[in-house]
């Protein structure tokens, strides 16, 4: 009998070591990025790709700005039927940058 108990005693202790340790790797995952480090990451490769920077230099396209879907390259289709690229950024450089299709074809190859 006393061989048996110290056997559950091990299991019990082998278990909670086992699940305290999957709990401390949990927490060891890194955080993800903020928006402002996302941009920071974003954003040279977005120069270096050929886009212009638009500054939000005024009160009004500060506004216009934080009201569009950030950090996220979004399109439109222009007035001759050319597709142009736009990604706002509030956080990091308070501006949007702006591309055309050659640019993306040419990051893309």
């Amino acid at each position: 009998m006393r061989q048996h108990a110290s056997t559950s005693v091990a299991a019990v202790f082998l278990i909670a070591t086992f699940s305290a340790a999957l709990f401390g790797c949990g927490s060891l995952q890194p955080k993800p990025p903020t928006p402002e480090q996302q941009a920071e990451q974003i954003e040279p490769m977005l120069s270096a790709a050929g886009f212009r920077m638009l500054p939000a230099d005024t009160p009004e396209r500060q506004q216009q700005l934080e009201s569009l879907l950030s950090l996220q390259v979004q399109y439109y289709i222009g007035k001759t039927g050319n597709l142009h690229y736009w990604m706002a950024d509030p956080y990091y450089c308070k501006c949007m940058y702006i591309g055309t299709r050659r640019i993306i074809r040419r990051t893309r190859s």
